[in-house]
């Protein structure tokens, strides 16, 4: 009786720990996916001329992924438009730090 119940607990451990790990990569997955959402509203706010509009709606998506490297550097892009230089070379150091291929972070840093 006490091996069926130890069995029995070690299966329930194991079941809980698969559906914490299956639940944490769905919320990680919608993160991802609502990441996206707020990046393009940015996008949509920077090609509008809306700078300010889309460094909110950039930086929510950083809030969620802060690991988003091209969200780091449309923020920064957001931030030149608004003349806000100094953030605009933070954001794309950022963005070439999250990773380092991203040409186009090195080319708006060195022209911001």
């Amino acid at each position: 009786m006490r091996r069926a119940n130890f069995l029995q607990t070690v299966f329930l451990f194991l079941a809980t720990a698969f559906l914490a790990q299956a639940v944490a990569q769905e919320l990680k997955e919608q993160q991802l996916k609502d990441a996206r959402v707020w990046r393009n509203q940015g996008l949509e706010q920077y090609n509008a001329g809306q700078f300010n509009r889309a460094i909110e709606a950039l930086t929510r998506a950083i809030e969620l992924k802060p690991d988003y490297a091209q969200a780091h550097n449309d923020l920064g892009m957001a931030y030149v438009g608004a003349g806000r230089y100094t953030e605009a070379i933070t954001q794309f150091l950022q963005a070439i730090q999250q990773n380092p291929l991203l040409a186009e972070a090195y080319y708006n840093l060195g022209t911001a």
